[in-house]
């Protein structure tokens, strides 16, 4: 790990143009120069050529994602359906992008792994668990795949094509099996179905509580809600979100404004503070500001987004898993866009993005363990994403 921290270190300097290494008497010095400007538009494209190496399409319209090339091994619902973002946000840098997918092609990145047949109907983990009824469900996966659903029933809208109206329902079904998972006591969403887990033995029983299935859970209601008229099977979508946000922000928010991860199975809390997690909760109060007209929830968002580009460090950020660090930047890119977000912390967020980019500008592989799939997919994402955000004029954080 010490090895891996030392090469990250490494890539970073090199990566932001921060470090140079010349020969001076046979000894290596170094010398600060200003920042490269990295050809973030060509890194995207270069990361679309190696992702596409890891696409399976089948012949009935299913695709996934596998984990390294050549391999049989699907990757889980939410690796795929973070790829699904990644590619969102590429198509977004220019039309037609080299090796992008077409809006039906990227929500089959999650239909793979939609289960009608299992009690818990939902999107399963891994394409061997939506093909086993005895199998758990993990709330947080179905949360990502079925919010790539909806995001791209709502980008084929937009573009005035005719959208798949079962990712509605399926999308509305994995919201039902969140909602019948909710503790109103804490806000929380368990981190498994607990009518999955009644049919395992009671120790093998996980009854953890999770932030992140919450916070999935809100986002997708609020997706839903603003993709779909407010009645019949949607109605209270909107109602669910509100309360369980409330929730959320009385037993999970700390006093950084940051939210922790959940509550362990033995009742302790988990004190992770994931980026990712930061992220969903900036893009919810994004999403409930839309919905109700109260600019209170983009205040709140503003003061967690603060708090955030002060606490992760960029050790932090490039040793944590890469997908997830990708949603972490792409709800900051989506707060920074907002007319009413400050122009300081619209600059903050503009350079903290461009400067962890640049961290991929020097690597053709992940310096940590992760899956090949999951590197270029986060080399993707946040390519996509520096490529459409201006520079910011305040330079680099302290």
């Amino acid at each position: 790990m010490k090895l891996a921290l030392k090469i990250v270190a490494g890539a970073l300097a090199v990566a932001a143009g921060l470090l140079v290494i010349t020969d001076d008497t046979s000894t290596a010095t170094m010398r600060a120069t200003p920042p490269a400007a990295p050809d973030f538009p060509a890194l995207a494209r270069d990361a679309a050529t190696h992702l596409a190496d890891h696409l399976r399409f089948e012949t009935d319209g299913r695709v996934w994602v596998e984990r390294s090339e050549g391999s049989d091994l699907a990757a889980s619902s939410w690796g795929a359906s973070l790829a699904g973002m990644a590619y969102h946000r590429y198509n977004q840098t220019a039309p037609g992008a080299p090796n992008g997918l077409v809006a039906p092609q990227i929500a089959a990145l999650a239909g793979a792994y939609w289960d009608q047949d299992s009690e818990s109907q939902g999107y399963a983990a891994s394409l061997g668990d939506r093909d086993n009824p005895a199998s758990s469900r993990y709330i947080d996966d179905g949360m990502w795949a079925a919010n790539l659903r909806v995001q791209q029933y709502a980008s084929q809208l937009a573009a005035g094509e005719v959208p798949d109206e079962t990712a509605l329902t399926e999308a509305q079904s994995m919201l039902d099996v969140a909602r019948r998972n909710y503790d109103p006591a804490t806000g929380l969403v368990f981190w498994k179905d607990q009518r999955q887990e009644a049919k395992k033995d009671p120790a093998a029983r996980n009854h953890s509580l999770s932030t992140v299935s919450a916070a999935g859970a809100i986002e997708l209601a609020l997706t839903i809600n603003r993709a779909a008229p407010e009645g019949g099977e949607y109605r209270g979508n909107l109602d669910f979100a509100m309360t369980a946000y409330d929730g959320l922000r009385r037993s999970m928010r700390d006093e950084d404004n940051l939210y922790l991860e959940g509550v362990h199975a033995d009742g302790e809390l988990n004190r992770a503070k994931y980026p990712y997690v930061q992220g969903m909760m900036l893009n919810i109060g994004g999403l409930l500001a839309d919905a109700t007209g109260q600019p209170l929830y983009l205040d709140e968002a503003a003061r967690t987004a603060t708090s955030a580009l002060r606490f992760y460090d960029a050790e932090h950020l490039v040793t944590s898993d890469q997908m997830f660090v990708a949603i972490y930047f792409d709800r900051l890119y989506e707060l920074q866009l907002r007319p009413t977000t400050s122009e300081p912390l619209r600059a903050d967020i503009r350079t903290a993005i461009l400067e962890h980019t640049a961290y991929y500008a020097a690597l053709s592989e992940s310096p940590v363990e992760v899956a090949p799939y999951g590197f270029r997919s986060a080399q993707l994402h946040m390519a996509a994403l520096a490529s459409l955000t201006p520079s910011s004029k305040r330079g680099s954080r302290p």
